[in-house]
């Protein structure tokens, strides 16, 4: 048998090459080349075996295995967990610091490495994946956008619509989308996000390339993509003076240094005893900090320690603690949580000492084009006057939209509109089951479309690191494989599929 498992790259208006022993019952189609995407694909690739697989990985973007994360080409932009703690494989915790390694031998575990190079980590690990998988399995990456998933008939395949006007059968899906762009915050006159002055989404390719270096800036939000955006101008010569605004100006917290594995104090079964309500939690987690301090411990500790259980605390809690802790201590927990690289918290910290960074805690009122710029009116929390800066650009760094019925995504409004999926309780992703399977508009589970990354939010909360997602990554992929292996072609309709749909060819 030849060897199927060759990772072929396939644009839009390329054939769709495959092979005549390939079933679309065993077609896997996974949307989106993020961490998750990826490493599921890698997973289906290392531990397929008997059964005949074809993997189609489809990227809208133009590079594999980056997504939004780990597309930036900025040497400032670092990941901001140690390489020590960011292995993608759950049974090799050292795998990226090896390869690291292999790459710089100066790098080591405390090191926090530029993001494109995690990039090419990931995007390596789906090659050598391709290379040592079955014979029986094969993988095509696709750069095109997947704009519509219609089921072929009850109970049956699905047919994925391309946006190049091509389309594929597939017995299963996964949507890997992970973050969606900013909303535009809350103002009266919302027109002034048509203006050229305004950079709705950061991270969209020459997001920034229109403010000078001489113009002063206004960043909404504080968090880490704010500290990416002045890091990205400070290396590009900006020397203007950039304000950030957000609700309580808080900035995410730096690691500790020297950086170290967490300690684990707290076990699944420790917390069981622990209040189920979102101001109980906050109470524990204090008392927490302060037996910590009393033994030298540093509070960083603490909140590494909570990380494997953060899921089951969040689950213990009911819808209505869920959005109080949402509404009054997200923000907190943001902070601490997500931390920022020494490096990075270093140079920030001098930019505010220095006046080049000025931050604000408040809401925006209104934005007004004055001349060659804007004018941004600021409520301070807390006060009722209103405090007013002149800026050229307003760059949105306010984080994901989560609100899926705002999201400008075509598969997202297809999928809604054929009932095949539904938003959470909470309004932070997709409703699925404790295994990924979406929840339909009826309220029933379909198996055959899974979900990964951050729109699991609702259920998991932490749903956007590699830590977890590493986890969530191979055991959807062992759930693909047992299903496949338990799909038969149905007598009479194989034939069908032969001449209808080649086998899944692109048509």
């Amino acid at each position: 048998m030849p060897n199927l498992s060759q990772s072929k790259i396939v644009s839009p208006s390329s054939p769709f090459e495959v092979h005549a022993n390939f079933d679309p019952a065993r077609t896997i189609v996974i949307v989106g080349a993020g961490f998750s995407g990826t490493m599921v694909a890698a997973h289906l690739l290392r531990n397929g075996s008997d059964n005949l697989t074809h993997v189609v990985l489809i990227e809208r973007a133009t590079r594999f295995a980056r997504g939004v994360a780990y597309g930036t080409t900025k040497p400032s932009h670092l990941l901001n967990v140690p390489v020590g703690r960011m292995s993608a494989l759950p049974d090799d915790p050292d795998d990226f610091l090896k390869w690291a390694k292999g790459r710089d031998p100066s790098i080591g575990g405390h090191t926090f490495a530029p993001r494109a190079l995690y990039g090419e980590y990931l995007n390596d690990l789906l090659d050598q994946a391709g290379k040592i998988a079955s014979p029986h399995v094969r993988i095509t990456r696709l750069c095109d956008e997947v704009v519509d998933i219609r089921p072929r008939r009850p109970g049956g395949r699905y047919i994925v619509t391309l946006k190049s006007g091509k389309s594929l059968a597939s017995e299963q899906i996964v949507l890997a989308l992970g973050n969606f762009a900013p909303a535009d915050p809350p103002i009266g006159d919302m027109t002034f996000y048509e203006s050229s002055r305004y950079v709705r989404h950061p991270w969209s390719a020459g997001a920034l390339a229109a403010i000078k270096a001489d113009e002063p800036l206004l960043i909404v939000g504080t968090g880490l993509t704010m500290i990416d955006i002045v890091l990205e101008l400070r290396d590009r010569g900006h020397h203007a003076p950039i304000h950030a605004v957000s609700r309580r100006g808080l900035l995410p917290q730096p690691h500790r240094s020297p950086t170290r594995p967490p300690t684990y104090r707290f076990s699944e079964q420790d917390v069981e005893a622990w209040d189920k309500s979102a101001l109980g939690l906050l109470r524990q987690v204090r008392r927490e900090l302060k037996v910590a301090a009393r033994t030298g411990d540093d509070w960083r500790e603490v909140i590494n320690s909570l990380r494997p259980v953060t899921q089951k605390l969040w689950r213990s809690l009911d819808h209505t603690e869920q959005r109080r802790f949402l509404r009054h201590i997200r923000p907190l927990w943001e902070v601490h949580r997500h931390r920022a690289p020494n490096e990075s918290a270093t140079i920030i910290q001098a930019m505010i000492d220095a006046g080049r960074l000025v931050i604000h805690r408040g809401r925006i009122c209104s934005f007004a084009p004055k001349g060659e710029g804007v004018e941004i009116a600021i409520q301070p929390r807390g006060s009722n006057r209103l405090e007013r800066i002149r800026a050229g650009h307003v760059v949105n760094a306010t984080g994901p939209e989560t609100d899926l019925s705002r999201v400008r995504d075509p598969l997202l409004a297809s999928l809604r509109g054929r009932g095949l999926i539904r938003p959470d309780a909470l309004g932070l992703g997709l409703d699925a089951n404790d295994e990924g399977a979406v929840i339909t508009a009826e309220g029933e589970t379909h198996p055959a479309i899974s979900v990964i990354g951050p729109l699991r939010r609702g259920q998991l909360w932490e749903s956007t690191a590699v830590p977890e997602l590493r986890v969530e990554a191979a055991n959807l992929a062992k759930r693909l494989l047992a299903r496949g292996s338990s799909l038969t072609c149905p007598e009479g309709q194989l034939g069908d599929l032969l001449h209808s749909q080649q086998l899944a060819m692109l048509s």
